[in-house]
């Protein structure tokens, strides 16, 4: 099925456009970080009406992602970007894509294989079979910026060739690190990225990383966003996905250190419920579950 799925994504050179949405433009950029336990999913609404799923949670947080989902959906999922085949990224997959489908979907495709991965990808598969999905396998200065219409666009930093090897996690380590731009503000999803990955960043992609909203690499890891990257980054909203008394002890007091030492007003799934972020791409709202 990895196979299956990189002779999909040869494709994936061109700029992407997606269709016109029926809805007309709102002028505002929606951003929800939703808090799942310990696992990332994100969903955001371009001006334009699209809809963009990151990730999913684990999969016990299937049926609070499908609730989510399911009221606010209007037909399939325009983009889903799976940062990397960790089941606390993908686990609500299988029920997201049930919902409605998706038109794009966006992975690094590593080799972890795993009967949650591969029920995933018959998904895949079986929609793209059928004419109603593109599957795309990114690789940095190989996929295309995705151009989501009104300003609104997703471009990929990361993986790149040749993939990381002999880091803490590889998989984590070639996670999707990408940019959502719109007007003067930009997002930058880390996923679960490693030093390794955030060192070679620094070298390929410097002139890239500033993003005014940071989600935070692998749940506030202590060995994710170090104080090099967010030098780079400059964020002054960032957001850690994690459980509540989480058993890895996430987030990090040396992570929460370096964002608050880099200026960023940091905003926590498993303290502050949902994070919305609101942008007419020059100003920022930030709203939340519990405050």
């Amino acid at each position: 099925m990895v196979t299956f799925l990189r002779s999909l994504a040869a494709a994936a050179l061109a700029l992407a456009c997606l269709a016109a949405p029926a809805s007309r433009a709102s002028g505002t950029l929606e951003v929800t970080f939703l808090s799942v336990g310990q696992g990332d999913a994100a969903f955001a609404v371009t001006p334009s009406g699209r809809t963009l799923l990151v990730d999913a949670g684990p999969p016990e947080a299937s049926a609070r992602v499908e609730r989510f989902l399911r009221a606010r959906l209007r037909g399939p999922i325009d983009v889903v970007v799976a940062t990397h085949p960790h089941a606390d990224h993908i686990g609500g997959l299988p029920a997201a894509l049930a919902i409605a489908g998706a038109r794009h979907f966006y992975d690094p495709v590593l080799e972890h294989p795993s009967p949650l991965l591969e029920r995933v990808y018959r998904i895949v598969s079986a929609r793209t079979r059928a004419g109603e999905m593109t599957a795309h396998r990114v690789r940095a200065g190989e996929t295309a910026p995705l151009d989501l219409g009104d300003g609104a666009r997703l471009t990929f930093l990361a993986p790149s060739e040749p993939l990381i090897e002999g880091s803490r996690s590889d998989v984590n380590a070639n996670s999707i690190v990408f940019r959502l731009d719109y007007g003067e503000v930009s997002f930058l999803f880390e996923g679960d990225a490693e030093p390794a990955t955030e060192a070679r960043l620094l070298r390929r992609e410097r002139g890239r990383l500033r993003a005014q909203v940071l989600k935070v690499a692998h749940h506030g890891s202590r060995y994710g966003s170090k104080a090099a990257l967010l030098r780079a980054v400059r964020p002054e909203i960032a957001v850690v996905s994690c459980g509540l008394d989480n058993e890895y002890g996430h987030p990090h007091a040396a992570a929460l250190r370096r964002l608050e030492r880099a200026g960023a007003r940091v905003f926590r799934t498993d303290l502050d419920g949902d994070v919305v972020v609101r942008t007419d791409g020059r100003s920022l709202r930030v709203s939340t579950g519990r405050r």
